[in-house]
Parts: structure tokens; sequence; C-alpha cells
């Protein structure tokens, strides 16, 4: 074994510190030190250079770890020796994280669940490709790359972990309890995101990927690729090193879905049934049933795009100093369009057709049935059939498009310098930009069939409509409304950091380490917000102010720009649906702003959908700057006979922040208020209508220590302890100071006329963004037992305990604007809450067994949460209902697993990987109306097998949702207030409806991937 490589291997076996500059840099080192077991391969086992015959010499076996077992050794390297507690995903080879993606790489990690939502509020459409990351149950994620700080520009803090190419990482860490030199933020924990540095290689390396992506149910196939370039060179000036990293890739994919609306109880007596016993706001008892508000299906076709680049200079001139110059770039490209049908109609309203009735099963709940409605509509030009009760159910069919383009640049500057043997100096200067642009588009038509047929007693539902045929004539369908949403969203920040550390060699105390950091951050979001308007409908009045309005009949107008949309192999031919919708065609929604004048040609009422513009109040501007400062003792000796080590710290941040928006007051110039409520310049100071400039600013100072603690009962067995205070600061969508503010008005009626007289102002409402909010504080303790037995063998167990407080929840904030109290709904601080659980995780190959059953191995790891405290105690209304007491957080899954099957043994290496998740809360507030919303539990198994060719060339095939697993959604529980809309049954209020029901059933891809692997 060379010198170099006895050195380096040694680094990688030392205590390494995981937090600050200096820690990173230790990791990275460590990290580079297993790497360098595989680069050295060749010149550690060749003849020495003197040419002098060694066969006489005793034989030294040497035993070279590569591929898979190096990937798991080095983790487990990293979570042995670090100073905090923290699990990792490393990639040895170039391109080689064990997942497609970061954040599918990220669910292996005990602790760490993901979803596949494209917005966490937006529970109709679901991707194959992972997104949002939690870490025990808690969304608040700190993000990083290499240390420092990363964002994505999309009115949140953190990263979106899908942006970035996974290529392009060395490997990804997941610290669980923090030390003090960490930047603050992480409440749930922090994500590094670990590039690779020209010092990883001792001279010259490149290595590249290319692989094909192909998805099964999309039907197509897209390129991925990547190449990575480093050397090294000895200069006169110094040691030099350059990387150059670029990935790209394409990913096509495609989710097929039925929902229906959620229940609504109600006598059954409407809709002819028996029923089961219900109580009634009165005290008294009826029959009731429980019947879905409609049904909904939809085909979402889904586009990515991905580009990034990393660029590395690493310059040593001398032995003390090391200057690293970065620049990492993600360019991320999302478009989709999706074609739906939807049911539309009041849910009191749907009643059995003539001669049929509904089943239910024994709770009362709706299992099949034909709906019709009862409500009628009036009107002789509703395309001629529509006018009597029981003739129609509304079903509008959507085609939508959206883009989403994003793009992060992080450019960060690093110097190091040991001034002497025990003092050294690190700086950082660091400057992040990243933008979004985003647009959304929709047309619906709409068709009025006469009746839906739903059955949900197989194993999917099935919908047809009737009569046969009807929803494939275009004659039958109309141009009904148009919707666009345009967002623009910017954010920079510049940080820069100075640590210095001593070491004290004064027996326990061993290094003392101190540092500041300053950030200027600032955001700017705009966004029009979803811009509905008719196009034609029954309810419009006409061009003359005549009520009602016209239709405009797609065989009338834009005649060229619809088209018949068949839903062909609709959920892989497992459930029926009608035969096809009639929608606007692709190219007229995709480019719909400048589509505007065609689409305007149908507005036969004379007025309705006109693209938005930005306007005053759809922007959000936030400006933060922050200056921490910490200070940490690392310490270590005997206690008794058994080693400990730790650090322990404190860290002192102050918030500085200020958010610019507008008010909007409500629009009463047309209102006739009485005596305008006491106040003659009452419409004038708050109800103008008028937007208006409203600046907030605050600072705060929180004091973060923490405790890390490690003591060794024997070499391979260490039990380790944590403890430290955290913050996660609200989201910059969260702390907007745009609102938009409303009222509700009582009309009084005159004494003497008996006539609907004056109105008089009864509540003073709004919603938006909440600018007092204050950060999430939690204390939080860590206890593990970790026993390494094998340089490829581990088993561990960490209990954890966050007593947090001050919980981002939806509820009802009292804000003052023009000198009155208006009750805002928007994001508040909740009450305090526990989270609590326990990791188990095992990783082993199983050397032990004979011949080629030595290549198995396996990992396994489960998680369990817990949660007391923390959800929503009464959400905000939608309709009569109201999010009930005892939810618990949004994200958590009581239970997740990974199990992971490996091989590697010759040229062979295969890994065959599941993971499960136990049902979580998606959303307290479903933007479609829906309410409370679950995820059921959803498992997946993914696979991938490579051949080494030699020790160059490695070709594989890789796999993703083996399964084919159904993501299932579920709604409720649902509260019914005691204050009536006017139209809902009497019965139908004050009451808790405490089950939750099957609400929608997705199904995605499964994907396939050959790649190529080589490096020299």
């Amino acid at each position: 074994m060379t010198n170099e490589r006895r050195s380096q291997l040694a680094l990688g076996r030392r205590t390494i510190g995981t937090g600050g500059a200096l820690g990173k840099r230790a990791s990275l080192l460590g990290v580079s030190a297993l790497l360098l077991a595989t680069f050295t391969y060749a010149q550690d086992t060749a003849k020495p250079s003197d040419g002098a015959d060694t066969s006489d010499r005793p034989r030294v076996e040497e035993v070279v770890v590569t591929g898979l077992r190096l990937s798991v050794q080095t983790s487990q390297e990293l979570k042995r020796n670090a100073e905090v507690i923290v699990d990792s995903v490393s990639a040895v080879d170039i391109g080689a994280l064990p997942d497609r993606s970061v954040t599918e790489a990220l669910q292996r990690i005990s602790g760490v669940t993901i979803d596949h939502l494209f917005a966490p509020s937006d529970t109709n459409r679901f991707s194959a490709e992972g997104s949002g990351v939690a870490i025990r149950g808690l969304t608040q994620v700190r993000s990083e790359l290499n240390g420092r700080d990363v964002f994505s520009a999309r009115n949140t803090r953190g990263l979106s972990f899908e942006d970035v190419p996974s290529e392009l990482m060395a490997g990804v860490d997941v610290f669980k309890n923090p030390s003090a030199d960490m930047i603050e933020g992480g409440i749930a924990g922090t994500v590094n995101l670990r590039t690779r540095k020209p010092f990883d290689a001792p001279g010259l390396y490149a290595g590249g990927t290319a692989s094909m992506n192909y998805g099964d149910f999309s039907e197509e196939a897209e390129p991925q690729a990547s190449i990575l370039v480093s050397n090294r060179w000895q200069t006169g000036i110094g040691d030099f090193g350059a990387l150059i990293d670029v990935a790209y890739s394409k990913l096509a994919t495609r989710t097929d879905s039925i929902q229906f609306g959620r229940p609504f109880r109600r006598d059954a007596a409407e809709v002819g049934a028996t029923g089961v016993p219900c109580e009634d706001m009165r005290g008294g008892t009826f029959n009731c049933v429980y019947v879905p508000a409609g049904a909904r299906w939809s085909e979402l076709d889904f586009d990515r795009e991905r580009i990034g680049y990393d660029i590395a200079l690493q310059w040593a001139p001398n032995d003390r100093t090391e200057v690293v110059l970065n620049v990492l770039q993600s360019d991320y490209t999302m478009n989709w369009i999706e074609h739906s049908a939807w049911l539309e109609e009041w849910p009191y309203s749907i009643v059995p057709a003539a001669g049929t009735s509904f089943t239910f099963d024994d709770s009362g709940v709706f299992r099949s049935g034909t709906m019709v409605s009862n409500a009628g509509l009036p009107g002789a030009d509703y395309l001629g059939q529509l006018q009597t009760p029981g003739a129609r159910m509304p079903t509008g069919s959507t085609a939508r498009a959206a883009e989403m383009h994003q793009k992060t640049t992080d450019y960060t500057l690093s110097v190091q310098f040991d001034a002497t043997e025990r003092l050294s100096f690190t700086g950082d200067l660091q400057y992040v930009y990243a933008k979004a642009d985003n647009f959304d588009y929709t047309i619906n038509s709409q068709v009025n069939p006469s009746a839906l047929q739903v059955d949900l007693t197989g194993g999917l539902p099935s919908v047809s409509a009737m009569p046969d045929g009807y929803l494939e004539t275009r004659g039958n369908y109309f141009w009904a409304a148009g919707m666009d949403d345009t967002q623009k969203n910017k954010g920079t920040e510049f940080a820069t950091r100075f640590d210095v550390a001593y070491s004290l060699d004064a027996g326990w105390l061993q290094t003392l380490k101190g540092g500041v950091r300053f950030t200027n951050r600032k955001a700017e979001n705009t966004d029009t917000g979803y811009n509905w308007q008719p196009i034609s409908q029954w309810w419009q009045g006409d061009a003359q102010g005549n009520w009602p309005g016209h239709l405009a009949s797609l065989d009338d107008y834009m005649t060229g720009h619809s088209t018949l949309f068949n839903f062909s192999d609709f959920y892989r031919g497992r459930a029926n649906l009608p035969g096809g919708l009639w929608v606007a065609s692709d190219s007229l929604v995709e480019d719909l702003k400048n589509n505007a004048g065609l689409v305007q040609t149908a507005l036969v009422n004379g007025s309705g959908w006109a693209p938005d513009r930005f306007r005053e109040g759809d922007t959000n501007t936030q400006r933060e700057k922050t200056y921490a400062a910490f200070a940490l003792l690392r310490f270590g000796g005997d206690l008794g006979s058994l080693p400990l080590d730790g650090n322990v710290g404190v860290r002192a941040v102050r918030t500085d922040y200020e958010a610019v928006g507008y008010a909007q007051q409500p629009d009463w110039t047309n209102h006739q208020l009485l005596n305008n409520n006491g106040d003659p310049n009452f419409v004038a100071n708050y109800g103008s209508g008028d937007w208006l400039p409203r600046n907030f600013d605050d600072s705060y100072t929180d004091v973060l220590p923490s405790l890390n603690l490690r003591l060794k009962l024997t070499p391979e067995l260490q039990l380790r302890f944590a403890a430290s205070k955290a913050i996660a600061r609200p989201t910059f969508e969260q702390l907007a100071a745009n609102v938009k503010l409303g009222g509700d008005l009582l009309t009084t009626q005159d004494p003497v006329t008996q006539q609907p007289g004056s109105e008089i102002v009864t509540s003073f409402t709004g919603s938006g963004g909440n600018p007092m909010l204050k950060p999430m504080e939690a204390n939080q303790y860590d206890a593990a037992v970790e026993w390494y037995f094998a340089p490829q063998g581990s088993l561990y167990s960490t209990f954890f305990y966050k007593d947090v407080k001050n919980y981002f929840i939806r509820g009802t904030e009292t804000q003052s604007l023009f000198g009155l109290d208006w009750q805002v709904d928007a994001t508040i601080n909740g009450d305090e809450g526990v989270i609590k659980g326990f990791e188990v995780g095992y990783s082993q190959f199983y050397d032990f067994l004979p011949g080629w059953l030595q290549g198995f191995g396996a990992q396994a790891n489960f998680t369990y949460v817990d949660s007391k405290g923390g959800g929503p105690t009464a959400g905000p209304s939608g309709g009569s209902a109201t999010v009930p007491p005892g939810l618990p957080i949004e994200g958590l899954s009581k239970t997740s697993y990974n199990l992971v099957a490996l091989y590697q043994r010759g040229a062979i290496e295969a890994r065959l990987a599941y993971n499960w998740r136990e049902q979580w809360l998606l959303t307290t507030q479903d933007g479609d109306g829906k309410g409370s919303v679950w995820n059921g539990d959803y498992g997946q198994l993914d696979a991938s097998l490579f051949f080494r060719f030699s020790p160059n060339v490695q070709v594989g095939i890789e796999a993703n949702n083996l399964t084919n697993t159904t993501q299932k959604l579920l709604v409720g529980p649902y509260k019914y207030s005691l204050a009536a809309d006017g139209r809902t049954p009497a019965y139908n209020v004050d009451y808790v409806d405490s089950r939750l029901y099957q609400n929608a059933w997705f199904t995605f891809d499964r994907r396939y991937a050959a790649t190529v692997r080589v490096s020299f």
C-alpha cells in the first residue's frame, strides 16, 4: 500500500466534523479517502517501481472494495465518524447515486419520506417522480450544497430536490440533530448535497453515464447522460485541480386518475334509500346516507428536462492553504397537459334516475347508482334539451397545460488557511441566484348528459354517461370558461462567513471553534392568481343585459380548435369510462395568452374571459438579513476505561426582515351602507376596493445551544446523545404582506314599506399572508446506539423527541389595517406539540456464506413517528365544513420502512429496493374544496442490475415502480358548522363526521432505463 493511500485511509477513519467549513472539508476528504481506494487500485497492486523480483517475498492479500460495497462502506464510515447524528447515501461511481433523482434517493434513509404531488394543496395531480421531502414527520427541511445555503425560487426557503441532477452528486447527507457550527433553520433536519472536488482523485480522472429512460405508460423513451472530467497538476505555484461535471436528462410520464367529490350526508328519503340512523342538530334522529358530490377522471402527460453543471477549481499553493471556487447550476423545465372530465352539481340536487335506486354499504356510504339532478335550469337557449329538472348532469371537460422553468445558480469561493499547527481559519463568499417562470392555462368546455352511472363495487370505479354516445357528439358541448395564472419568481442571497479553530490539546479540551456569518436575502414573487372567467354560461347576461345568456356551441365557434380525446388504455385498461370527451386542442390551450383573440370570438354574451396581467397586489417582496455567531468546544477523553468525545456549543442569530405588498379593501362603493356604519368616511377609508401599500418589518433573536456526545463501549459499539434547540423560519409565501379584505353585509328592512333597506357590515374578514408569523421552535433530543460489526455491516437504533411550539397551521389571525381589526384567513402560529419516535437500521454483506452466496447483502430500516398537538385546532371554512380538531401534522406517516436486497460478486451488481409508508395527511385544506385529504398506505418496488465488463465499463438496467402501485387518496373527517348557508339542509350542520372516505385512484408509469457507465 502506498504511503499516500495509507494516509488518506487513515484520514477517512478519523472523527470528522460535519458542521461548518472545517467539518464539511473533513467530511469531503473522508469520502475522498474511500474513493481513492478505487482510483489507486492499479498502482497499488503493480510491481515495485524499482523492478525488483518479489517472487520470494511473503504475499499480502489485499481486498479492494468497489461498487455497491464501497458505496455502503462510504456511507457507513460517514455515519460512524461524524460528530453529529447523520445518515448518508453515497455514489462512488460517476452517476451512480442509487436512484434516478435526489428526492427518490433520500427516501431510502431512515426517517425520510417523500410524496408525489406537484403542489402540497393540489391533490388532483400526482407525478411518477418523487417530490416533497419530510424528515421525522416535519416538512421544514433545510437544504444545503456542500454545507452552504441553496434554494429554488418557489416562494419557499429550500431547494426543490427534484430540480438537481442526481448525476452531479457524490452523496447526500441527512443531519438529524445539529451542532452549533451548522447553519440554523432545519427544525426537521438538514439535507446536504455533496458534489465532487478535483482533489478527490490523484490525477486525471474522467467518467460518464448514458441512459435511455422508458415509461411503459407514456410509451416514450428519453435520454439521460452525464460526463465528468477532473485533473490535478503540480505547478510552480502549488497543487492545482480542475473539475467539470455536466448532466442532462429528460423524463416523460403519464398519470391516470379517477376521483370522486367528498361525500355529503343526505336524508335517505331524498334518494329513496333506507339509510342508517343519524342525529340532527335538533337533537332528533333520521335515516341518512352519504352520497359523493360528483366524479372526475383525467389523464395527465408530464415531460421534464433537466440540465446541470458543476465547475470546481481547487488550489493548494502550499501545505497550509487551500482555495476552492465552485459554480453549480441547475436548469429545470417541466410541462404537463391534462385532459379531464368533472361532474359539477350542487350535492343536495343529486338523486337516482327515475325507476332506479342507489346502493349503499352497511354504513350508508354510496356504492353504485345512476345519478341525475333534480335542480333544472331556466332558459330556452341551453342547447335545446335542458330546460326541465332531471334532464341533465352538468359535466365539464377540460384541457389544462402548465409549464415551470426554474434555474438556480450557486457561486462559492472558500479559503482555508492553517496559520500554525494549532490555529486555522476558514472563510466563504457565496452568491445564489434563483428564478422561476411558470404559467398555467385552462379551457373548459361543458356537456350535459342526462345521467351518470357510477359503480364503486369493483376494484376500480366504473363511470359511464347516458344516453350512450352523448359525450362523443361535439354539438352537445359549449365553450364554458377560461383560466390563466402566471408567476415570475426571483430570489438572491449573498452570504459570507468566517470561522477560526484553535487546537487546545489540554486534556479533555481538544478544539475551540468560533465563527460569524452574515446573509442578505431577497425574494420577489409575482403571481396573477387563478383568473377564471366564463366564455359562455346560461347565468350570464347577454350583450344587452338580458338573462339568461347564450351558449357558444363547439359546432359553431372555434370549430377547428377542439378535439375528441379518447382516454385510450385508460388506467391500463382496468377501468371503464365513457368513450371520449370533446376538449380544446393542445395547441389552443398551450399558447392560451397568444390565442386570447381567438377565444374571445366565442364570447357570445359580450363579455367574459380575457388574459390576466400583473397588477398592484400581485407582487410579494421580502428582504431578510441574518447575523449569526457561534462558539463550539470539541472535547474527548476516557470516562473510566471508555472513550468519550463530543462537542458543546451555542449559536446566536438575529433575523431582520421586511415584507412589502398590498392590501385590497373590499368594494362597497355600490352598497347602501346604513349611516356608513356611523362613519361618514367609512367607504372611502375601508371599502373603496383599492389596493393600498402595506409594509411590515420586524426582527427577532434566537439563542440555539447544542450538545453532542459519543461514548465508545468497544471499538465497534458506540452510544450517542444529542440535544439542541432549533428553529424554522416561515416561508416567504406565508410571510407575504398581501391580503384581500372583505366582510359580511346584513340587509336591513324598512319598518314602513317592509322593503329591503340599507346594509350594515357585520364582520370584517380577509385572506392572504401573515407577516407577523414567528418561527417554529423545537427543543430536540436524540439517543442512539450504533454497532459497526464489519466494514459494510452495521446495526443502529435512534430514539428522538421534539418539543415543538409555534407550529405553522392554517387558521384565522387578527390583522389591524386602516384602523380596523380584520379576521384574516392565513397561516398562523399554532399551539405546542410533541413529535417522538425511533429509527432502526441494519446493513450487511453475508461474506460468511459459501461460494457465490457471499455476494448477497441486505439493508433495512424502520421508522416510527408519533405526534401530539401541532395540528389545526379549527381550520378555515370550506362551504359549511371546517377542519375538525385532532388531526395529525401534514406529511407525517406513523410508520415507514425500506427493505433492500443487494448482490455484488465478480462482475455482477444488483439491487432490489422496496419502500413503504403508512397513510398520511396530505393537506388540511385541499385547493379543490375536498377539505382534508389523505394519502393511503403506499409501497413501491425498484430494482437495478449491472454487469461490469472491465474495471472501466459497466452496463445495466434500472427499473422504478415494478409493483405498478395504485396511489389511493381518502377524504375527511368533516366538521359541519352551525351557520348554514341558506342552501344547506338543516340536518347537515352542527355535527362531526369522523370517517375517512375513499376519494381517488392514481396510476403512473413503470420506468425503465438502460445505462452505460464508463470511467478512465
